[in-house]
């Protein structure tokens, strides 16, 4: 039976499954071939995108490697991943409808195992991560590439807060200190990281989310108040007068290989 949260999220993607997959801060290719490089992926890997959503990690994944596989909750999401998956003409890859937070795969199923842009939406991100490394093999990569926020508790409170009004699935987003002690708790070797940031028109965002008009204004308005009270220091900028909600995102990755020693 689902859980209330995961039922939000297939209401929530399920209403923005067009813009995930064809918005172009979720397809750029730089991007996709940073987490592709940070795996270490070649033609002998098998790959497990964890919450694939529109199918963009898998499709990027399935020109290199032997076989990709993506797992996500919503329906219409894996439709979008199956249409671009034909559009590509790729036939070494598998969709599977699934709770992430108990793959349905065997361990050591996957030599590498990802996860982009999804972890936020857990309740229990360090559940999910165990998950992941489950499913990796010895010595297998994993990598995820999420919102990593600054080391400042005031700010990520109200970064998660503004967030989760915007998209009600959002659970919350991680501080860099947060990731660092997951891959410790489960043992593994601390991560490479990378960073880039992702910007979205804030009033587009909200177009996207498809909140009323007037919860649309009155959101703005609190932000824009959050900013002049220096709360939102590294979450917003302004081009011009219109207001940029900026995502910084971690790349993290990892092996498998310390915890079979």
């Amino acid at each position: 039976m689902p859980t209330e949260h995961q039922n939000r999220v297939v209401e929530q993607f399920t209403k923005v499954a067009d813009k995930f997959a064809s918005a172009p801060q979720f397809t750029d290719g730089d991007a996709l071939d940073l987490l592709l490089s940070a795996t270490k992926a070649t033609s002998s890997d098998t790959s497990l995108d964890v919450a694939c959503g529109a199918g963009v990690v898998v499709a990027h994944f399935a020109a290199i490697v032997r076989h990709a596989t993506g797992i996500d909750l919503t329906p219409a999401m894996l439709i979008k991943a199956r249409e671009r998956q034909a559009f590509a003409g790729l036939h070494n890859v598998t969709w599977d409808e699934g709770d992430v937070t108990c793959l349905p795969y065997a361990d050591d199923s996957f030599s590498v195992v990802t996860s982009r842009y999804a972890i936020h939406h857990m309740p229990d991100p360090a559940g999910v991560l165990a998950e992941m490394v489950r499913v990796c093999s010895p010595s297998g990569r994993i990598a995820i590439a999420d919102i990593s926020l600054p080391d400042d508790a005031k700010e990520a409170a109200t970064f998660n807060e503004i967030e989760r009004l915007n998209d009600p699935s959002h659970a919350r987003a991680l501080a860099e200190g947060e990731w660092s002690g997951l891959f410790d708790e489960l043992g593994l070797p601390a991560p490479s990281v990378w960073r880039y940031h992702l910007e979205f028109p804030l009033r587009k965002m909200l177009e996207a989310s498809r909140l009323p008009t007037i919860q649309a204004d009155a959101l703005e308005i609190q932000v824009r108040d959050r900013v002049t009270r220096g709360e939102l220091r590294n979450s917003i900028r302004f081009d011009r007068d219109r207001c940029m909600f900026v995502y910084p995102i971690a790349v993290m990755a990892t092996t498998k290989s310390s915890i079979e020693a």
